[in-house]
C-alpha cells in the first residue's frame, strides 16, 4: 500500500496504517507501523556560458550559469580545475559572476551548484576560456638623446 503524505510532510510522530477487511470481504482489523522517508533529491543540470571565450588578460568576462529546474536554490561556484574563482547565488535558476582575474593562457572554468534541500548538486560541462598576454608596451622614444643640431 502506497500513501502520500502532505507537502510539508507530517511531524517526525509514528504513524499507523489501520486495514480492515481482508481479500475474501472477511472484517479483519491489522495495525502496522509506517516509516516517513524522505523524498529522492530532484536532479538537476547545470550549463555554462561566457560574455567571450576569447579576451585579453586584464580584461573581465561575464560567466553566466543556468541550473535546471529554475526552482532551484543556492548558489553556484564557478571554479579553475579545483580553484574557486567565485560563487553567485542564484535566481530563478540562474547566476552571473564577473571575472577579472584570469590569467593569460587557455583555462577551463566549470559551473558548480551545491543542491538545496530539494535538489541535488550537479557541475556543468567544461567551458574554454582563451585569454591573450598582454602585448609588451611598444618603447617610448621620446626620452632618446637627440642629435645634435647641423651647422
Amino acid at each position: 500500500v502506497q500513501v502520500t503524505l502532505p507537502d510539508p510532510p507530517l511531524p517526525q510522530a509514528p504513524l499507523y496504517l489501520w486495514l480492515r477487511g481482508d481479500a475474501k470481504g472477511r472484517k479483519t482489523t491489522a495495525e502496522a507501523p509506517v516509516s516517513q522517508t524522505a523524498a529522492a533529491p530532484v536532479v538537476t543540470a547545470t550549463n555554462i556560458r561566457a560574455s567571450s571565450n576569447q579576451l585579453d588578460e586584464g580584461q573581465t568576462v561575464t560567466i553566466y550559469a543556468r541550473v535546471s529546474p529554475p526552482t532551484a536554490t543556492g548558489t553556484v561556484t564557478v571554479m579553475q580545475g579545483n580553484r574557486p574563482l567565485g560563487t553567485a547565488a542564484l535566481m530563478s535558476g540562474e547566476a552571473n559572476l564577473t571575472l577579472s582575474s584570469l590569467e593569460a593562457g587557455s583555462s577551463s572554468v566549470t559551473a558548480v551548484y551545491s543542491g538545496d534541500a530539494n535538489d541535488s548538486g550537479s557541475a556543468s560541462p567544461p567551458l574554454v576560456l582563451v585569454v591573450n598576454a598582454k602585448n609588451p608596451a611598444t618603447p617610448d622614444n621620446s626620452t632618446a638623446p637627440s642629435s645634435p643640431p647641423r651647422q
